[in-house]
């Protein structure tokens, strides 16, 4: 996304909502939903959309562990703990 890369968070969690379509259930919209909103400082929205992405694939679980965008909300006792 174009928008991450120039990093307006804003810009990229709108045109992430507009245009996922019927896609905005999978793992990687929440998880990069989730990067978004974190650098926004709305943990909770973050926090949300992170979870989401771990139950649908938990995979995702150990890359939040090392994903920069998450700085903010890593010491958040509802983030997800490594397996």
């Amino acid at each position: 996304m174009d928008a991450m890369r120039r990093s307006d968070w804003a810009e990229a969690a709108e045109a992430l909502e507009r245009e996922a379509g019927e896609h905005r259930d999978t793992a990687i919209i929440n998880y990069r939903l989730a990067c978004c909103h974190a650098r926004l400082g709305q943990a909770g929205l973050a926090l949300e959309e992170l979870n989401r992405a771990i139950e649908i694939n938990p995979g995702m679980r150990e890359r939040a562990q090392a994903e920069e965008h998450f700085a903010s909300i890593r010491d958040d006792s509802r983030f997800p703990a490594p397996t």
